[in-house]
């Protein structure tokens, strides 16, 4: 087996714990996951877990950058990005945007108003909706 086949093999996935969610991002994000067949699972205050459907699977994304970095591709063509933290035990996923139900969109609308405005750059985002 050539060591760049081994690199770039998708390797199957059942579970991935990941950095706690803030509370405002837990419904959304289950939503998404609950669409795909997935299921976002608190076990407590530090421990929150994905559990993806049998298929599923994790390739590492090069070039690799200060860290590893992984897609995570489910059966039915949804995907996320993981990328662990510090410790290697817990990863912060990474959503499209778009996959968010509407109401999501305008926390991720106020995020980037927020950081525009604190950076001094124009947005097109002025407007947004308080939830």
């Amino acid at each position: 087996m050539h060591l760049q086949n081994a690199i770039f093999s998708p390797e199957p996935i059942e579970r991935l714990e990941i950095v706690p969610l803030d509370e405002q991002w837990i419904e959304p994000v289950r939503e998404v996951l609950y669409r795909h067949h997935a299921m976002l699972v608190i076990q407590d205050d530090k421990t929150q877990v994905i559990f993806f459907p049998q298929g599923t699977t994790r390739t590492e994304i090069f070039p690799r950058l200060r860290k590893s970095r992984y897609r995570i591709a489910l059966p039915d063509g949804f995907s996320l990005t993981a990328y662990p933290q510090i410790n290697g035990d817990l990863y912060a996923i990474g959503i499209d945007p778009r996959e968010l139900p509407a109401r999501s969109q305008n926390i991720t609308q106020a995020h980037e108003t927020q950081y525009n405005q604190n950076s001094g750059k124009p947005t097109d985002h002025d407007q947004t909706n308080n939830l």
